[in-house]
């Protein structure tokens, strides 16, 4: 028998029984399943990003909407978001098969791969924005229970995106992250070059994930590289961006922030 990897699954016999099933399609997620079950993987989705939005809402849903033990059709959605993006179908050895919203073993392990790697990432990120805040950078955690002010999260960047930090900004605006990297490694990101990123769908999008902090240039400015790619802005806030040899240049102004 298996075990999970994440410790927020532990326990419970629904999710261990579709741990456990070959892929039959009688285990799975689904209207009517167990609320304790649901609601753990509804937080485990919520965390990764792969919320979906509710009809008629044009905004990230709160964790108190989305989490309700109710497998209704914005959870099937969210979890079709993210079979689609991996290519999850029924049956699995059938390249044509069906891309469906329930939860069953590929898809929870799936899941539970990404929240294991999410929750260990959180301890080192609190150590990070514990040296830059003793550096006194203006950095703020938010809480568990605490909505981050608004940042539209992308789709599929779950893995690596994991917490706020809140840099020159008294109001809450977010001007800066703490993310995680493709390995067990985490950076922060602020400024234009965070949101030059965000706009690309961040680590979800071309460039990937980060690979440093943001650092002086050498020549007044400052720069921060991906796993395909770099960002930097000169003295006068001119976005360069490279994506991979290859000079990318973003759509109309978004290359510039005054």
């Amino acid at each position: 028998m298996s075990v999970f990897r994440s410790t927020r699954f532990d326990d419970n016999s629904t999710l261990a029984e579709i741990r456990d099933d070959p892929d039959t399609g009688t285990r799975k997620l689904q209207r009517g399943s167990d609320p304790k079950a649901v609601a753990a993987v509804q937080n485990a989705l919520y965390d990764l990003h792969w919320a979906q939005r509710f009809p008629q809402e044009n905004h990230y849903p709160s964790r108190l909407r989305f989490v309700d033990g109710d497998f209704g059709p914005v959870t099937a959605a969210s979890a079709l978001a993210l079979k689609t993006r991996y290519n999850i179908r029924f049956p699995p050895d059938d390249p044509r098969g069906i891309l469906d919203g329930f939860v069953g073993p590929r898809t929870l392990d799936r899941i539970d791969r990404q929240i294991s790697h999410r929750d260990d990432m959180r301890v080192v990120i609190i150590s990070k924005a514990g040296a830059l805040q003793d550096a006194d950078a203006p950095v703020r955690l938010f809480d568990e229970g605490e909505e981050p002010p608004p940042l539209t999260p992308w789709l599929g960047t779950g893995p690596y995106l994991y917490w706020w930090t809140n840099w020159d900004d008294p109001t809450g605006t977010v001007t800066g992250l703490i993310v995680a990297g493709a390995a067990d490694d985490v950076f922060e990101v602020h400024g234009p070059i965070l949101q030059t990123w965000w706009q690309a769908q961040g680590a979800g999008g071309p460039f990937g994930p980060a690979t440093s902090d943001v650092e002086p240039d050498g020549s007044g400015g400052f720069r921060s590289t991906f796993v395909n790619g770099s960002i930097s802005v000169d003295p006068s806030a001119t976005v360069t961006v490279k994506l991979g040899p290859v000079a990318y240049q973003p759509p109309g102004d978004d290359a510039v922030f005054a």
